[in-house]
């Protein structure tokens, strides 16, 4: 099963697309940029974990003095 969303099926929605598609044609590859970002955080842990039967699963996570991070190249 490949689900999509339902809003690619209206009719208004098809119409911007295709008008987008065709507006790329015009486009010169060798001008174009790709901007790419991705995040870090230190307080990134597992949610899920395997235990024997009858056990909890226990890990000692991160808690309290955590930092963030964007990273963004072209």
């Amino acid at each position: 099963k490949s689900a999509h969303a339902l809003e690619q099926d209206r009719p208004d929605v098809l119409k911007r697309r295709r008008d987008w598609f065709d507006g790329q044609l015009d486009l010169d590859p060798a001008k174009l940029v790709f901007i790419d970002e991705t995040g870090l955080s230190t307080k990134m842990a597992r949610l899920r974990g395997r235990a024997p039967r009858g056990e909890r699963c226990r890990a000692g996570v991160p808690h309290g003095h955590w930092k963030t991070t964007t990273f963004t190249g072209a």
